[in-house]
């Protein structure tokens, strides 16, 4: 049934954003991943059995909840449905308690303030227990239907996104409607009986309930609830909704999820006197945008230097992401006004107040003002500046004009003041999809074409241009092995004297992955588009392993700036043979012979600046590409990419060092001035010529004899052509 009737049409794939796209990769492979978070999620323990789960839009939260209940029969509500195709019951009945439950505020402290109180309290349990009665004996019923008792996850999973493409009503809702005028001990008898018999078919010891859009929890009922540990302090609906689930329905974990869902607010609401006072919020940090609690809270202390200023919680929320959030807005709904009024009523406290930075901000967003910037450039232009800074670079943008400062500062990118230098910290993935993806979209061309454009702009040094080479071979590369040609005819390769053996067959570049420690290769291709894993020193560690074992890795992996090879990936001949390829990407005039040894060489692989290896299962990771990829009788292909600084190959080197001494054939292929157009457009040289440095020290390296010596003293770098052409097979 749910095989037949899961066909996600446009409508539902718009249930979790505007964007198909997005939503399509929301749902894609849900489920049948290799490794997820999700795993790590559902093992996290807590006495409060409450887990809050943050980050910012667009980073995944909502897929994490999705992919963990493919591991897990639970409950998925959802606090803010805004009439996508999943069940509203949860804001339902937040909205009819909104409207009867009495406004606590409005009475004097004293007996009938805490009566009504306790009102509220009792009317929230009640809700509470049949909106999870009514999932559950849904549950029931399809574990009597299914074939003996057992229930995919996925299947209950998706039933509960999309209760009205199976039955055409939201009957999730209509059962709460049923069972909310149900007595309280009534309901709380019947929800335990009911997990009993569950419980016993599904085995399991509990039942994770989920709570997306949990933002909304924090915005509800403001007034009516009071604290358990003041009674003059009331508190709104989520302290109500982890007081009935931690307290009253002792078989639940309760996972609360939301992009407004600050973990100080969050903090200060739960870590009351109803988990006494000195419990504290269990945390789990997707993505990895901050590692622990402390660093989030440390953050957040920038904007707030003491946590009890709750009405700035209300201005913040959704700042950092403020820029970002608007551009795919506006290339969603070409509508800059509109969405410039729907953004200052969602994250401003008043309109009256159009002086604040966050509407001055938007509005030259909407207007696309140049006046406020010496250079000219509208904010649009500022982002691609530091866009492209942090891709050429790895590193945050400098931003030195103040106007700059103020208005990156709402919301694209958290920043950081020092004394020397005002500087901007792009580390929020929303912030660079966005900004990429605005990039890639609106420049003809796209992504590369940005970067030609913008490589002169971008103040970087001689080690960041090597960065962007890596970047366009890897693009190059997955272009120029389309499995059409012959290795032979292939223009990369015209300058060559001698080829393998299965240099008569067509090769591509294939997508590999890890199945039981076997290393295969997918039917399917990735298209060329696909992105480029990070250079960042977080990748240092495991990176080429991680890189063989993930099952969905992209083909190029781009790893530490110490470390070799700059990219690898695997060649598939016409017949099936498999060859590792490793490109090394030197910008330089002369290539040190020890450098080249890098790329190929498993010892020397993932070294720091001391000459140390990370890895210490350097080996097992070599031995495994020579058995899975039968490297003795394929050998493997090495590139040395050196231009536009053409590279004179040291004679001498022709000859393997020790090290090597018992490795299988391989084949090098210079890729200099003489070839170099098989893989970069035309004018890229150019455009890298007249890249500024910062200083004399990030200068192209030269040949070290006196007449070199005496042109750098003045300014200039001559630049060595190589003459002879070299291969070792």
């Amino acid at each position: 049934m749910f095989k037949r009737q899961l066909m996600l049409f446009y409508g539902v794939c718009k249930m979790f954003s505007s964007s198909v796209l997005r939503a399509l990769l929301l749902l894609h492979r849900l489920g049948v991943e290799y490794w997820t978070k999700a795993d790590e999620l559902l093992k996290v323990r807590s006495p409060m059995r409450v887990t809050a789960i943050y980050n910012v839009s667009g980073s995944g939260k909502t897929r994490l909840n999705l992919e963990a209940l493919t591991r897990q029969i639970g409950i998925l509500f959802v606090a803010k449905s805004d009439g996508n195709f999943t069940s509203d019951d949860f804001d339902t009945a937040m909205e009819h308690m909104q409207k009867h439950l009495p406004n606590l505020d409005n009475l004097p402290v004293g007996a009938q303030r805490k009566d009504e109180a306790e009102n509220n309290q009792t009317s929230v349990e009640r809700h509470l227990h049949a909106l999870l009665l009514s999932r559950l004996l849904v549950l029931e019923y399809m574990l009597q239907l299914a074939p003996h008792g057992v229930l995919n996850p996925k299947d209950w999973m998706y039933l509960q996104l999309f209760p009205r493409h199976f039955s055409g009503t939201d009957f999730f809702r209509e059962l709460w409607r049923t069972l909310r005028s149900v007595d309280l001990d009534d309901l709380e008898n019947w929800l335990v009986e009911i997990w009993r018999k569950i419980r016993r078919i599904v085995m399991q010891p509990e039942l994770p309930v989920f709570v997306d859009e949990a933002q909304a929890c924090l915005n509800s009922m403001l007034d009516r609830f009071l604290s358990p540990s003041d009674p003059n302090i009331t508190r709104p609906f989520l302290s109500a909704l982890t007081h009935v689930f931690a307290k009253h329905i002792p078989f639940t974990r309760l996972f609360l999820s939301g992009t407004g869902l600050s973990l100080t607010h969050a903090h200060n609401i739960l870590s009351s006197f109803t988990f006494k006072e000195t419990a504290k919020l269990d945390v789990y940090v997707d993505l990895g945008a901050f590692d622990t609690a402390e660093k989030f809270m440390s953050f957040w202390d920038r904007y707030l230097p003491t946590l009890d200023q709750q009405p700035c919680f209300q201005w913040l929320r959704g700042r950092h992401r403020m820029l970002s959030t608007y551009i795919e807005r506006v290339y969603q709904r070409p509508e800059p006004q509109a969405i410039l009024e729907e953004m200052i009523d969602e994250v401003t406290t008043s309109k009256a107040h159009k002086k604040d930075s966050i509407y001055s901000a938007l509005q030259q967003i909407a207007e696309g003002k140049r006046h406020a910037f010496p250079q000219g450039e509208n904010v649009m232009e500022i982002i691609q500046r530091i866009v492209a800074h942090f891709v050429f670079t790895g590193e945050g943008a400098p931003l030195v004009d103040e106007d700059e400062f103020r208005l990156i500062d709402v919301g694209f990118a958290r920043l950081r003041r020092s004394v020397k230098l005002k500087e901007a910290i792009v580390d929020e993935p929303l912030a660079i999809l966005a900004g990429l993806k605005w990039i890639e979209e609106q420049t003809p061309g796209g992504l590369l074409k940005f970067m030609e454009r913008r490589m002169t702009d971008v103040a970087v040094s001689a080690g960041a241009q090597g960065t962007v080479w890596e970047l366009c071979c890897a693009y190059a590369f997955d272009k120029h092995f389309d499995g059409r040609t012959r290795f032979r005819d292939l223009s990369l390769v015209s300058n060559m004297k001698k080829f393998p053996p299965w240099g008569d067959e067509p090769v591509r570049v294939g997508r590999c992955y890890r199945e039981n420690d076997i290393i295969k290769i997918a039917d399917d291709q990735m298209p060329s588009s696909a992105p480029l894993c990070s250079r960042s020193p977080s990748h240092t560690k495991g990176g080429f392993q991680q890189w063989l074992k993930n099952p969905n890795h992209v083909k190029f992996y781009l790893p530490d700036v110490y470390a070799g090879p700059d990219i690898a990936f695997i060649l598939v001949t016409a017949s099936g043979k498999l060859i590792p390829a490793f490109v090394q990407v030197k910008f330089r005039v002369k290539i040190d012979k020890a450098d080249t040894v890098k790329t190929s060489v498993p010892e020397s692989f993932y070294t720091n600046k001391a000459g140390n290896n990370d890895l210490t299962e350097l080996t097992p990771i070599w031995q495994s590409l020579a058995s899975d990829y039968q490297r003795a009788e394929n050998g493997i292909v090495r590139f040395i990419v050196t231009f536009p600084a053409d590279a004179k190959i040291v004679p001498g080197y022709r000859e393997p060092p020790s090290t090597r001494s018992s490795t299988p054939p391989e084949t090098v292929v210079p890729v200099t001035a003489a070839n170099v157009g098989a893989l970069f457009p035309e004018g890229h040289a150019a455009k890298v010529f007249v890249i500024p440095t910062h200083s004399k020290h990030q200068c192209l390296e030269a040949a070290h004899d006196e007449e070199v010596d005496s042109d750098r003293k003045k300014g200039k770098v001559r630049y060595e052509i190589a003459q002879d052409v070299w291969f070792a097979w």
